[in-house]
């Protein structure tokens, strides 16, 4: 069993209903959940709110699905949309608790709205999983070999796939030091010895070889070019799909990130060190 409450389309008669609303609505409002951030709909999320030029809202748990400098973004204005909306598309979200279940001074006058909800839920993968090739496999263990300053990104992918104990081993079998997206925090303690985040702008900057798990080279990593990266050309990235049937709740969510260190730079030379000298006398296809 996949699932145990399947996911089902919406009938047309429904479907016609909420495009009729939409229609008529003056002041429309997109609030996106953590059902999207599950579903992975990062792109249809997208599609929707750009082609219909509706304001949205993230929740907390969606955030990063779109940037909160998106022109559509209503973050800053959340209090004056939530009372003036007169129609409020929920995108994988509840009308519970965190939204005062509809109700209060925060959603205006009673009675003014009209709630519209879309259900997200990930039963399969479009696109199902396949191995990589053994030359892919070659070429990118080949690399990693060669790397002085490898990075592990850990992304979104990786929590959705509940791969806490495959990244855990690959961190600290291969000695590489790591940096969590905001959605995958958790998958490892911020205070385990090889995180990065107290040194994150130096360690993008002077890695020279840097492992993509379960992220992407999108706008959230300022699609692997300027400053951030420091000088154009001097990173190779290997990519690392994780992909799963089912999301799971709260994955994605861990502590704040820790202050910096005064010392984080001879922290992570000393690291990338170890790292030399151990890809030096075994490499990582040897490792065990």
């Amino acid at each position: 069993m996949v699932d145990a409450a399947p996911a089902q389309l919406p009938s047309p008669d429904s479907v016609a209903r909420a495009l009729e609303v939409l229609k008529g609505a003056k002041r429309p409002l997109i609030i996106l959940g953590k059902g999207a951030a599950y579903a992975q709909a990062d792109e249809a999320v997208r599609e929707l709110v750009e082609k219909s030029g509706i304001p949205f809202l993230p929740m907390s748990m969606a955030k990063g699905l779109l940037p909160d400098t998106h022109p559509q973004s209503a973050g800053a204005a959340r209090s004056m949309v939530l009372k003036d909306a007169d129609v409020v598309v929920l995108v994988g979200a509840r009308l519970n608790w965190l939204l005062s279940h509809g109700k209060g001074k925060t959603w205006g006058e009673p009675g003014s709205k009209t709630f519209i909800q879309i259900d997200l839920v990930k039963v399969v993968d479009a696109a199902p999983a396949q191995l990589p090739s053994p030359d892919s496999v070659a070429r990118a263990l080949e690399v990693l070999k060669g790397a002085k300053r490898p990075l592990i990104i850990l992304g979104k992918g990786a929590a959705y796939a509940q791969a806490d104990e495959a990244v855990r081993e690959l961190v600290e079998k291969s000695g590489i030091p790591f940096l969590p997206m905001s959605m995958a925090k958790g998958l490892l303690p911020d205070t385990h010895p090889q995180s990065a985040g107290a040194a994150r702008s130096m360690v993008l900057k002077d890695a020279d070889v840097v492992v993509l798990v379960g992220a992407r080279l999108n706008w959230l990593l300022s699609h692997g070019k300027g400053k951030t990266w420091g000088e154009p050309g001097s990173k190779t990235f290997i990519q690392i799909d994780c992909r799963t049937a089912r999301a799971r709740p709260g994955a994605s969510r861990g502590r704040r990130p820790s202050s910096r260190s005064t010392s984080s730079r001879a922290r992570w030379t000393a690291t990338w060190r170890s790292w030399r000298r151990w890809s030096a006398t075994s490499g990582p296809a040897s490792r065990r």
